[in-house]
């Protein structure tokens, strides 16, 4: 589609804080550029944004008493304000409005401290979520090679890494000292894969220079190694994109041509001021977001469902996530049509939408009441329902 994950940005705004921080003498212009991309970067993220701030600040307390003179330390601190002002120049009336809202809920969850019933299980995770939504395990160990050789070697970028990546995953668990954490062990887990990919670069680099070292052997003399090299590191990134490309299957789509037709369907038939009841699931305890092609109907349709687009938990106030979510909560808790229908008249909800892509929503649970449910459209295993009353 065009767009990046977060944490593939991330890489840049290292990048570029690093060509700031690592100058001898200030530059502005290049820290106004690192600043505007942190910006962006909490404008997409601020979890992630969370990752960099950990990041930049072990980096500059390791590099502050290196500094050899007041000079690069005044191009250090230079470069630190010089992308913090621009940031939040730049951010600074959606900081407000961030946390006049989500972000003011989590800083008073923060103060009352780590409550489990709030959260349930959603901070609470399995070592095989390393392996399954991490990295593969060859990557794994070498991985583990090159963080091993990189601190006997004391090698200070190999230092920094292991220990932003150790503080995120502490940081990910004070909820066992009674902390509410601000993300989760997951979402550390499938950032991972960033270090990892540092720490196995680590590696091929030490080995080669090891190899060189010790045979005399340069790829520059040796053209077919270098082949090698390439064809090698070529089909090793093939084996891993067989998995990736595996999310982006057909099967795996929300928005199926079932359900471009019924929106087409939608868009003649049903009134523009509908409400559409739709399956829900709360990735995050504060966040829900949609299950099948019921969550794009505001976008291929213009109807509204009960769930707003995925960002409303970070830009709407607190009162509003607060009624959001409970609307949700008290239709995804109940099992009897009856008591459904009821909660269903007390929001105003006109209508139902079950789409091609399979979730536990099950048509027949509506067609056994129709006296309060009536079928609209069924077609491909896309089922409209109306809520009558």
């Amino acid at each position: 589609m065009g767009t990046l994950y977060p944490a593939q940005r991330l890489p840049a705004v290292i990048v570029l804080t690093l060509e700031t921080l690592e100058r001898q003498e200030p530059d502005t212009r290049t820290g106004i550029l690192a600043g505007l991309s942190l910006a962006g970067l909490f404008l997409v993220h601020n979890r992630i944004t969370l990752f960099f701030l950990v990041f930049a600040g072990l980096y500059t307390l390791a590099r502050f008493p290196s500094s050899s003179n007041s000079i690069s330390r005044k191009a250090l601190l230079v470069g630190v304000g010089c992308i913090a002002l621009t940031a939040l120049v730049v951010d600074g009336p959606w900081i407000w409005r961030f946390f006049s809202g989500f972000g003011g809920v989590v800083v008073r969850q923060l103060v009352s401290g780590y409550q489990p019933q709030a959260f349930g299980g959603y901070f609470d995770w399995q070592l095989v979520q390393f392996v399954d939504h991490g990295a593969r395990l060859g990557l794994w160990i070498f991985a583990g090679l090159g963080v091993v050789w990189g601190l006997i070697r004391r090698n200070r970028s190999v230092w920094l890494i292991f220990l932003w990546t150790l503080c995120l995953f502490a940081a990910a668990n004070v909820n066992l000292i009674g902390i509410r954490p601000v993300f989760s062990t997951y979402i550390v887990i499938i950032w991972v894969y960033l270090p990892v990919a540092l720490c196995i670069g680590f590696l091929s680099g030490r080995v080669y220079h090891l190899a060189r070292a010790r045979t005399g052997i340069r790829m520059v003399k040796y053209p077919v190694m270098e082949l090698i090299a390439v064809v090698g590191l070529t089909l090793a990134g093939i084996a891993q994109v067989r998995y990736i490309a595996g999310l982006t299957e057909p099967q795996n789509g929300f928005v199926r041509e079932a359900d471009l037709e019924a929106m087409h369907w939608v868009r003649q038939n049903i009134p523009e001021d509908a409400l559409f009841s739709i399956k829900a699931f709360f990735w995050t305890p504060t966040g829900a977001h949609g299950l099948d092609a019921g969550y794009w109907l505001p976008l291929l349709t213009g109807r509204e469902t009960i769930i707003p687009p995925e960002t409303y938990p970070s830009d709407g106030s607190a009162q509003y996530v607060s009624t959001v979510n409970k609307r949700i909560r008290a239709l995804n808790d109940l099992t009897k049509t009856g008591g459904l229908w009821r909660v269903m008249q007390e929001y105003r909800i006109t209508h139902i939408y079950m789409g091609n892509r399979p979730t536990d929503f099950d048509p027949e649970f509506f067609l056994e009441d129709p006296e309060h449910f009536e079928l609209l459209y069924a077609k491909d295993d896309v089922w409209i329902f109306k809520v009558v009353g």
